[in-house]
């Protein structure tokens, strides 16, 4: 394996100094030995950040991402790095390249070298070997100071080690423990929603106890998607009682979601935010909004929040409430042992 921190120091040594990205798994022992990176909103705002360093300072600039959201920064890439000849290295984490990943992963793993192919960027799988990485870089720097364009890593997992990122005690209550609570006081018609990550694992989790599979979506990917999913749905199921519940990292990601969501403002859609203050699934790093208020925010759109999620529940028209909670996830968490497909099945029927 190579050690995080010696990777990091040869790329300072060869001049790749600031990075931007959305944290990843994949690499949380190289993220967390990188000098102070800054965390965007999604992976093509960490691309146009890059772009904006280099424009700046002449200087290469990093930008690191997991490949599930190699699609976010595919617009960027194609018009703004490439057509500027902006030369950036990229450091993508590969899930999905191989055949024990979760089935998310799967379409855009075996698409991404594909991706960066067709988009006529160069990359290379990065050796777990120290020396033969440290080659590796020798190359890429050469190419984009050759050629004036974006070169990319693809990282496997278990490629480098170092220390990680852990999270942050506190007294706040635990998520999972607020969504036990949810589905019990919930009727056999309502619909939950959950986002990607470990929300939608611990609301898995507590449905199967309580035989309510039929009644949960998990947005397992796609991040910053289910607010738009959770809409629709509640547009075109007026009788129903929908909860979108939602992250503050994934509410962040895709922010026009949830502007329309606030505009349409259907009166069966009931909207929470988890705000535990870091991408928790992915090395804990802060959000955008560590020093924001979710509440202020969409309190600007006229729309007052509910004071607790009992009253939440007692609506009668849309409402939503920001909840802060612990960093701790349900001890014991597993996987779903149903497919998503089966799930689907469950949630139709």
């Amino acid at each position: 394996m190579i050690e995080a921190k010696q990777f990091q120091a040869k790329l300072k040594e060869l001049g790749i100094k600031r990075s931007f990205g959305i944290p990843d798994s994949t690499m949380k022992e190289f993220i967390h030995a990188l000098e102070k990176p800054t965390i965007n909103a999604n992976e093509g705002s960490s691309i146009a950040a890059a772009c904006g360093h280099h424009l700046a300072t002449k200087e290469t600039p990093l930008v690191f991402l997991q490949n599930s959201g190699l699609g976010n920064a595919i617009n960027p890439l194609a018009s703004l790095a490439l057509v500027y000849n902006i030369p950036m290295l990229l450091m993508i984490g590969w899930r999905g390249e191989g055949n024990n990943d979760e089935p998310q992963h799967e379409v855009m793993g075996a698409a991404t070298a594909k991706i960066l192919e067709a988009l006529g960027i160069d990359y290379d799988v990065l050796s777990i070997s120290q020396e033969k990485a440290e080659l590796q870089i020798l190359n890429a720097r050469e190419k984009m100071q050759t050629k004036n364009k974006p070169f990319a890593f693809l990282v496997r997992q278990k490629t480098f080690n170092g220390e990680s990122t852990q999270k942050i005690n506190s007294d706040l209550p635990l998520r999972a423990d607020m969504l036990k609570d949810l589905l019990l006081n919930a009727d056999t018609s309502t619909k939950f929603f959950a986002t990607t990550g470990y929300t939608g694992r611990e609301l898995y989790t507590h449905a199967k106890e309580q035989g309510k599979l039929n009644q949960i979506f998990l947005g397992t990917g796609s991040m910053g998607h289910i607010s738009q999913v959770a809409l629709n749905y509640a547009k075109s199921m007026p009788a129903k009682t929908v909860y979108c519940l939602d992250g503050d990292g994934s509410l962040a990601m895709h922010l026009g979601n949830t502007l329309d969501l606030l505009k349409d403002r259907p009166a069966n859609l009931r909207y929470i935010v988890f705000n535990n203050h870091a991408h928790l699934s992915v090395n804990h790093l802060e959000t955008v909004w560590a020093d924001q208020s979710i509440t202020k925010f969409l309190s600007s759109f006229g729309v007052k929040p509910a004071e607790s999620l009992i009253s939440l529940k007692n609506k009668k028209e849309f409402s939503f409430i920001e909840v802060e909670c612990n960093q701790d996830t349900l001890e014991g968490l597993v996987r779903p042992e149903h497919s998503h497909l089966e799930l689907k099945k469950l949630f139709e029927d």
